[in-house]
């Protein structure tokens, strides 16, 4: 019984231990998720900022006399590489450096976890199945010896055999009323 006690202990350790670095990672991820909401945010002011101050000043245009017609020229669109873009913007605009160290530690973290765990296990574990096999061996041979004799002495007694007779209708099914 100890042994099931032991082991529940121990299963519920490692949950526990899963249980707490997820919560950290879930935490750490949140922190960044709101850094990066902060930067972007910070970013969006600066581009007003920007916008607001080239609006301020418009550039003069030279418009175009009433009844005029102007030539215009074609130009040949050239195509956009989106991923190409994509990535570059994602480059200037996302510090990926903090992610990827905080990954790296995370993962650090869960393998000190489930070292700690797994040393938990082996001390119980090893310990009980220990104590377990020195029981068996010591109890075989003494335990067979003295049943081969127990069993001898109760055949010579007639009592003895009474009891085996009353103890066999006890424990047989009784399927002959079946």
């Amino acid at each position: 019984m100890s042994f099931l006690r032991n082991l529940m202990d121990a299963l519920q350790e490692i949950a526990d231990a899963q249980q707490a670095a997820a919560n950290q990672a879930a935490q750490q991820r949140e922190a960044q998720q709101q850094q990066a909401q902060q930067r972007k945010a910070q970013q969006r002011k600066t581009q007003r900022r920007k916008t607001q101050q080239s609006q301020a000043q418009p550039a003069a245009r030279p418009r175009p006399e009433q009844g005029k017609v102007l030539d215009a020229e074609v130009v040949e669109a050239t195509p956009i590489r989106r991923r190409a873009a994509v990535t570059q913007h994602v480059a200037q605009h996302l510090d990926t450096s903090a992610i990827t160290a905080s990954t790296q530690q995370l993962g650090a973290e869960v393998g000190q976890a489930d070292a700690k765990v797994e040393t938990r296990l082996r001390e119980k574990f090893d310990r009980e199945v220990g104590r377990l096999g020195d029981t068996d061996q010591q109890t075989d041979p003494v335990a067979g010896s003295t049943l081969a004799a127990q069993v001898a002495g109760m055949l010579r007694n007639p009592r003895s055999v009474q009891q085996a007779f009353i103890l066999n209708e006890i424990f047989t099914r009784p399927e002959h009323r079946w």
